[in-house]
Formats: C-alpha cells, sequence, structure tokens
C-alpha cells in the first residue's frame, strides 16, 4: 500500500523504516509513553483508521489505558501531542536533519502526515526547537501528606503545555520525559528550571515555586500561589504567567544562546 501526503507518495514499508528510526533516537527511547503515542498513530493511519484518531481511542489503545479511565484525564492526551510534536522538531533538528521522510503530527488534530525533504536543503523552519528557550519543568515536591502523586503529574504535564504554547519557550517536564530511571536531559538542554513544593492546608493549595537558571546558583525568581484544593488548574496559569513576565524582565542576564524568547 502506498500512501500520499504532501504531494508525496511513500510505501507503508518507507514510512515504518523512517517511523523505527525516529523511535531508536535517544530523545524518543528515553519516553515510552511518546513514542507509544507515534507509534500508534502511524499505524493507524497506515491502516486507513486515521479518522478514528481521537483522544479516548489514542488513550486506551495507543497508551495502554483502562477503557474505564476517568474523562477528565482525556487533556493529557492534547499535552502529549504537544510534547510529540516539539520532540519531533527537536529530532529533525538534530540527528534526523538529513531524513528524507518527515513524519509529523500537525496541530488542530491527531492524524501523523508524511512529507520529503531533500537533505541539504537550505530552507529552515521559522523556529526550531533548538532556537527556543528551553527550560526543565521539576515535578513539584509534596509538602503535605495529602498531595498525591497524581495532582504532581497533573500540574506538571499542565505547566508544560502552558509554558510550550507561549511564544518562543520550549517546556520539557522532569521525571516524565523518562524511563526506567533515567533521566531524560537529552531531550532538550534547558538554561532554565523550575522547582518548589505544594502543600494542601485548610482546603488551601499553596504553591511555592523558584525558578533557576543553570548558570547561578542562587534563584532568578521565587513566588508563592494560593488557590482552593477544588481548583488545582488556577495554579497552572499564574505560574506560567508569572514565569513569562520574569524571562521577558530579565532576558538580558539569560544566556545569550537561549536569551530571545520574543
Amino acid at each position: 500500500m502506498n500512501t500520499t501526503n504532501a504531494n508525496h507518495t511513500f510505501s507503508d514499508k518507507e514510512i515504518l523504516r523512517q517511523l523505527n528510526k525516529i523511535l531508536k533516537a535517544e530523545m524518543f527511547r528515553s519516553s515510552k509513553v511518546l513514542s507509544n503515542f507515534l507509534k500508534f498513530v502511524v499505524s493507524e493511519k497506515l491502516k486507513g483508521r486515521e479518522d478514528t484518531l481521537k483522544e479516548h481511542r489514542i488513550a486506551v489503545k495507543g497508551l495502554g489505558l483502562p477503557a474505564t479511565f476517568d474523562p477528565k484525564h482525556l487533556a493529557n492526551i492534547r499535552i502529549y501531542a504537544i510534547r510529540l510534536r516539539t520532540l519531533l522538531q527537536s529530532y529533525y533538528t538534530s540527528k534526523g536533519a538529513n531524513d528524507e521522510i518527515r513524519i509529523s503530527v500537525p496541530k488542530g488534530g491527531y492524524k501523523p502526515a508524511f512529507s520529503k525533504h531533500v537533505p541539504g536543503s537550505t530552507e529552515q523552519p521559522a523556529e526550531t526547537a533548538n532556537q527556543r528557550l528551553s527550560i526543565a519543568v521539576h515535578p513539584l515536591m509534596k509538602g503535605t501528606p495529602g498531595i498525591s502523586e497524581e495532582l504532581v503529574h497533573q500540574l506538571g504535564e499542565q505547566l508544560t503545555s502552558e509554558l510550550t504554547a507561549r511564544s518562543g519557550l520550549n517546556a520539557v517536564v522532569y521525571p516524565y520525559a523518562r524511563e526506567g530511571g533515567q533521566e531524560g536531559h537529552g531531550l532538550l538542554p534547558a538554561a532554565l528550571s523550575i522547582t518548589g513544593t505544594l502543600t494542601d492546608a485548610d482546603d488551601t493549595l499553596v504553591a511555592n515555586i523558584q525558578l533557576l537558571s543553570a548558570q547561578q546558583e542562587a534563584p532568578l525568581q521565587s513566588w508563592q500561589f494560593e488557590t482552593g484544593s477544588n481548583n488545582p488548574q488556577a495554579l497552572v496559569a499564574e505560574i506560567a504567567t508569572a514565569v513569562y513576565r520574569a524571562l521577558d524582565e530579565q532576558k538580558e542576564t539569560l544566556p545569550a544562546s537561549h536569551g530571545n524568547h520574543e
């Protein structure tokens, strides 16, 4: 069977060969979730089932979640898709720069696209992952026993998504970009990192956040945010906005190679 995309026709064998090459790259071997996501959507398209690529199907059939999982976590599939697009972009601007077949997952859905790249072409994307300011989002430490691992994971993923959506920012959440106990720091060199603690007292969530630079010991900025225990997502927008403003205010002091995030 041949697949036509972007005015080029590729055989299934060629596409699968390219897929396997991508999955063997260290940046993908470090993330089983994103590897399974990419493998599933490409496989479904080759089988002619691309119109069935909805969030619930990807979660259950592609990522192995139970069919009865809580629908409120479907937002995580959108977050994984954002991270997958970023990781594919990083792959094609580094190890896969000369690969002839380009696999992508265009925004607005989960249907993969295949296009042809001429090795040695001088054409450059408007903005590559490596040109963005990279921020490592570390999971918040649990300051009180009532804070669950699921909440920490969810806030980390949502904050990563929110920051990546901002122009010129590229966020990777740790350790959820790792598998088998190996840190995923090879994915993107992070000039900055976000860390902190999360506590729950009297039905109030309190997040103490620090923005750190790889080049200095003292935090660039520190904040404290509060919200009701029943609305943890409110913290995400507040933290992302505060971080973005801090970067804009301190862009002159950021590493020269990553200082422009406009």
